[in-house]
């Protein structure tokens, strides 16, 4: 099954993803996985990520890819409701393609959507090859930490944390919804 971002035939999309956020006391704050090196997936000591992955035959859309996704990165460490999410990502504007890896990343808030959070718990997700797994953890960002990542990229080293190329990819589009950073209490 082929998808196409806006039913168009030069934007294919070969997975999806989400990326959850939240306003704490006035701070934008994302939800991603911190997934450290296997030596095979990042450069990275540890890579920040959206909640992602490549298209099944059974998906029945892009939102579907990226719930189902969604769901099976973050196992037993948080219970998302389906059902609302699901409506988000079908009437969100805040959709970010990707195209150098034709990817769709949805940006969700996550009020109402995620339950029992276990945040900074590690978690472990078996490697596509099924001959390993890579250790996990959720984690709660501030949007200046996610930012810092972004602009500092070229500086990490291998013994650094690294955010995801996608990421990075949407991130000036990201940033410009939230123009207001923190709000004074």
């Amino acid at each position: 099954m082929t998808f196409y971002y806006q039913n168009n035939k030069e934007k294919p999309v070969k997975a999806a993803g989400i990326i959850f956020y939240k306003q704490d006391k006035g701070i934008v704050k994302f939800l991603l996985v911190q997934r450290y090196d296997d030596k095979h997936k990042t450069k990275y000591t540890s890579e920040y990520q959206d909640l992602g992955g490549k298209v099944e035959k059974k998906d029945k859309s892009i939102a579907h890819i990226a719930l189902r996704e969604a769901l099976e990165e973050v196992r037993d460490m948080a219970d998302i409701n389906q059902e609302l999410c699901m409506e988000q990502m079908q009437k969100t504007q805040n959709q970010f393609y990707v195209p150098n890896s034709k990817y769709l990343m949805y940006l969700i808030a996550a009020d109402g959507i995620i339950e029992k959070l276990k945040c900074d718990e590690i978690f472990y997700e078996p490697w596509e090859n099924k001959q390993g797994e890579s250790k996990c953890i959720l984690k709660w960002l501030p949007i200046d930490e996610v930012n810092s990542l972004v602009i500092n990229r070229n500086k990490i080293t291998f013994d650094d944390t690294g955010i995801n190329v996608r990421i990075i990819s949407v991130w000036k589009r990201i940033y410009k919804v939230f123009p207001i950073i923190t709000f004074l209490e």
